[in-house]
Formats: C-alpha cells, structure tokens, sequence
C-alpha cells in the first residue's frame, strides 16, 4: 500500500516534469531526470524501497531543485533599468570662486600678532631681527 502510493507520487513528479518540458522546450538535463526518474520507478517495482533507491530518489530531488533554480534564474530579466534625470542642477562652485579670490586678495590670511614669548626670549628675537635687518 505504501509502495505503491510512493510509485504513485513518483509517476506523477515524472509527468509534471514531462509536461514542463514539452511546454518549455527539450533540453538535456530535463530529458536525463526523466531517466532517471523512470529508473526510480522501475527499481521501487523490482526491488522494493531500498536504501539504493532512496540515494536515487535524494539525488534526483536535488537535480530537479537545480533544473528549478535554473529555469527561475533563467526567467529573471537581465536588464538594467535606467532612470532620466528629471531635476535640474546648478554648479554652485564656480560661483563661489571670484568671492573667494576677493576675500583672499583684501584680507591679511596671516596672522601677525606677536607669539606669547617670556621676556628673556622677546628680547633674543628682536636682537635676531635686528641683526638681519642690519645687513640689508
């Protein structure tokens, strides 16, 4: 009674699978499984539920799983999608530029206020400078 429900099952797989072909096309790996199923098949009628025919039927779930992965894969479109650029845009960085070059030019950038220096060393950098301004 078992038996024969698990052929019953397995034939049906093999019909869908035939039908999803002839629907889709032949194409090796589907015409293989379909040997590969009939084999199962045959074997539960022979020989019974074995451990043998277990291993085929695992294998051959895994196959279909594959078959299935790749007719989805297959399926999905590989288009990339572009989309117009509908807002417009303004470069702002130019007009930044001859602002810029105003402030550059009119403001002293460097700072020329004197360093917070000890009494001992004002003194040595003054007589440095002295000295320097001296051989001009």
């Amino acid at each position: 009674g078992e038996l024969f429900e698990i052929y019953k099952r397995q034939q049906e797989l093999r019909n869908a699978l035939e039908d999803k072909i002839g629907k889709e096309g032949e194409n090796g790996e589907g015409q293989n499984l379909l040997k590969k199923m009939e084999e199962v098949e045959l074997d539960l009628l022979n020989k019974g539920f074995t451990n043998k025919t277990l291993q085929k039927m695992m294998d051959l779930q895994h196959q279909l799983l594959k078959l299935e992965n790749a007719t989805f894969l297959q399926g999905e479109d590989q288009k990339r999608e572009s989309k117009t650029n509908d807002k417009s845009f303004t470069n702002t960085a130019s007009d930044r530029t001859p602002n810029a070059r105003k402030y550059f030019n009119t403001t002293e950038i460097l700072n020329r206020q004197a360093l917070p220096l000890q009494q001992t060393y004002k003194r040595k950098v003054q007589e440095y400078f002295k000295k320097k301004n001296d051989r001009f």
